[in-house]
C-alpha cells in the first residue's frame, strides 16, 4: 500500500493473462455490438419504407447513417485491439498467380462433332479441364514436329 496525500489507496498490477483476459472480454463485448449494429441495419434497409412520411424518412436514413459510423468505428476499435472483424470477399491474389498471367484468351471454332466429344470427355471425367487438355495436346503437337520452346532437343 502506498500513501498518497494522507489517503491509502491500492494499487492493483495486472498480470499478463489478466491483461488478455480484459483483452478477449473487450473484443468479446465489440463484436457484440458489431453483430446487433449490422442487424439493426439491415433491419432498417429492409424496412417499408413506401407508406413513411417524409420526415419518417428523413429519420431513417440519419439513424442508418449513425449506425454505419458506429460499425466502421467498432471495426476500427477491433483492429486496434488486433481483431480482424471485416472479412469480406476472396483474398487478392498475387500477380504471380494470376491466371491470365500466363494464359492468352483465343477463340476458335471446333467442328460439331469434335466439340461434343470434347464435352463428353470432360462430363465423363476423363478430363478435367477442356483448356488445360487442349494446352497439353498443343504443347505435344509442337515438341514432337520441332516447333515448341520446350523440345529440348532444338535447344
Amino acid at each position: 500500500m502506498t500513501t498518497i496525500s494522507g489517503s491509502t489507496r491500492k494499487i492493483k498490477f495486472l498480470t499478463a493473462e489478466r491483461l488478455e483476459e480484459v483483452k478477449t472480454e473487450t473484443i468479446n463485448t465489440k463484436l457484440k455490438e458489431l453483430q446487433l449494429c449490422k442487424k439493426r441495419i439491415s433491419r432498417l434497409k429492409k424496412t417499408d419504407s413506401s407508406s413513411n412520411t417524409r420526415t419518417e424518412l428523413q429519420h431513417n436514413m440519419e439513424e442508418l447513417a449513425t449506425l454505419a459510423q458506429k460499425r466502421n468505428t467498432l471495426i476500427k476499435e477491433l483492429a486496434t485491439l488486433g481483431h480482424k472483424a471485416d472479412r469480406r470477399g476472396r483474398p487478392r491474389k498475387r500477380e504471380a498467380e494470376k491466371y491470365k498471367l500466363n494464359h492468352a484468351r483465343m477463340t476458335c471454332y471446333f467442328t460439331k462433332g469434335n466439340a461434343n466429344l470434347l464435352k463428353d470427355l470432360k462430363a465423363l471425367g476423363d478430363i478435367d479441364n477442356i483448356s488445360a487438355f487442349l494446352n497439353k495436346l498443343l504443347e505435344s503437337y509442337f515438341s514432337s514436329h520441332r516447333y515448341g520452346v520446350h523440345d529440348e532437343k532444338t535447344k
